[in-house]
């Protein structure tokens, strides 16, 4: 047999087998969207195999709660151990605007840090946990959950520097209630301005980054502000 012919059955052998374990893979993740979500964490919890549970993972992330006892086990699954669980429920909660799941977000916002932590002593675990947390926010501010607004606004303006917590997700949470936060950062930047200056930076931040038409008059009114770095701030949020 010809070196062209042994070639040509070595690459056809290799597709075919890619094609089958593909077909494997699709087969194994139909498998598992079949499945409740309740079983579905369970089987997540339970596996010691890294590629079923990435899977696994992935699927849950994107399966849409279609019974009470999915919501329940998505709402559940935000305090489970582990953290991964923790996440991906979140991100479901995000995704599906759960409202059954608020007051258990609002509880892990109110847990995210402002007090000084040194950075260099934050375990992997707890920097998971702020983490979630942030997207926590991220999720009630895509809800419009009006009674995250001033938690947030006072986590931004209330940690020091560095803070512990994913600052560009808390600023884009506080920015996603567009004009509403406009009053709300007002009156923490009077509070918090000489003893915190980063949190008035981050606080003046998020005024440049309005992404809300509605917000113009207010943006607007801020030029009458005796604060010049709100007026500043205002103005780039205008343009913005």
């Amino acid at each position: 047999m010809s070196s062209r012919k042994i070639l040509f059955i070595a690459i056809l052998v290799s597709m075919l087998s890619l094609i089958g374990l593909n077909a494997q893979a699709q087969q194994g993740t139909e498998s598992l969207n079949r499945k409740p979500i309740k079983i579905l964490i369970d089987e997540i919890k339970k596996t010691n195999d890294p590629k079923m549970k990435s899977k696994a993972v992935q699927v849950l992330e994107t399966k849409k709660p279609e019974t009470n006892e999915d919501v329940d086990a998505i709402i559940n699954a935000l305090d489970d151990e582990d953290m991964e669980i923790q996440d991906v429920a979140v991100r479901n909660v995000q995704t599906y605007k759960l409202e059954k799941a608020i007051p258990k977000l609002l509880e892990k916002i109110k847990g995210i840090p402002a007090a000084k932590i040194e950075i260099d002593k934050v375990t992997p675990t707890q920097e998971k946990d702020y983490r979630i947390k942030s997207m926590s926010a991220l999720a009630l501010s895509e809800m419009k959950v009006k009674e995250a607004l001033p938690i947030i606004i006072d986590k931004l303006g209330d940690a020091p520097f560095p803070s512990v917590y994913d600052e560009r997700i808390l600023g884009i949470s506080a920015a996603n209630y567009g004009k509403n936060a406009l009053p709300v950062i007002k009156k923490k930047i009077k509070e918090i301005e000489r003893r915190n200056p980063y949190g008035k930076m981050r606080l003046l931040a998020v005024i440049m980054n309005i992404q809300d038409r509605n917000a113009i008059p207010e943006l607007k009114d801020m030029f009458d502000n005796d604060d010049p770095d709100i007026k500043s701030a205002a103005a780039k949020g205008l343009i913005a």
